[in-house]
C-alpha cells in the first residue's frame, strides 16, 4: 500500500470568522482492480487550533472547559488520550455538582464510586452518567474507543452542560416559577 502524507492551511468559511488553521493528515491509495478505480483517502492526525466539536456555554467553569478543549485537540490523534480528557472534564463537573472526592473514610475515590455518589445527590443525572463510564474507563486503560461512540458521548454532554449552565433555560425555569406563583396568587 502507498502511503500518504499532506500538509495544509484552512480557512474557515464563515464570513465572521475566517480563522485559518493548520492540519497535517495522513492517507493512503485504494486500488480497486474489479472497476479499474483509484481512490486516495487521508485522516487528519493534528488540527492547531483545533475545531471544538461540541458547543461549550459561555458560563462554564474552565476547570470543565479547559480538559473539554484539550480534548477537542486530541480527537484527531489519539481517541483514548480524548476520552481521559473527557473524564478530566467529568472529574471537574462532578465537582460542581458537589460529589465528594474522597470517601468517608478520607481516601480518594475513583469515579465510579463519584457516580454512584451522584444517585444521591442529583439522581436526574444518573443514568447519564452511568453511560459516560465505559467510555471514559477505556480512555483511562488504552482500550480500543469507536469514534461515533465519543461522538455520542460528546453529544450527550453538550445537551447535559446547556442544561446545567445555560442562563436563559435557568431563567425560563425562574420565570416559570415565578409565573405559577403568580397564577396561584390571582
Amino acid at each position: 500500500m502507498i502511503e500518504l502524507r499532506m500538509s495544509g492551511e484552512l480557512i474557515c468559511s464563515h464570513a465572521a470568522c475566517g480563522e485559518i488553521v493548520g492540519f497535517s493528515a495522513i492517507g493512503g491509495v485504494d486500488h480497486d482492480p474489479y472497476e479499474n478505480t483509484v481512490d486516495k483517502f487521508f485522516r487528519i492526525k493534528a488540527i492547531y487550533p483545533a475545531p471544538w466539536i461540541i458547543e461549550l456555554p459561555k458560563e462554564l467553569p474552565d476547570p470543565i472547559r479547559k480538559p473539554l478543549i484539550a480534548s477537542f485537540e486530541s480527537y484527531w490523534a489519539n481517541k483514548q488520550l480524548c476520552a481521559n480528557a473527557i473524564r478530566q472534564s467529568i472529574e471537574a463537573l462532578l465537582d460542581h455538582h458537589k460529589v465528594s472526592r474522597t470517601s468517608v473514610k478520607d481516601k480518594r475515590l475513583p469515579l465510579g464510586g463519584r457516580i454512584d455518589l451522584l444517585k444521591e445527590i442529583k439522581p436526574e443525572f444518573s443514568e447519564l452518567f452511568e453511560l459516560f463510564r465505559p467510555f471514559l474507563n477505556a480512555g483511562s486503560h488504552g482500550e480500543e474507543i469507536e469514534i461515533a461512540s465519543l461522538l455520542n458521548v460528546f453529544e450527550a454532554l453538550e445537551i447535559h452542560l446547556s442544561q446545567v449552565f445555560d442562563t436563559k433555560s435557568n431563567r425560563l425555569d425562574e420565570l416559570k416559577a415565578l409565573m405559577k406563583k403568580a397564577s396561584e396568587s390571582e
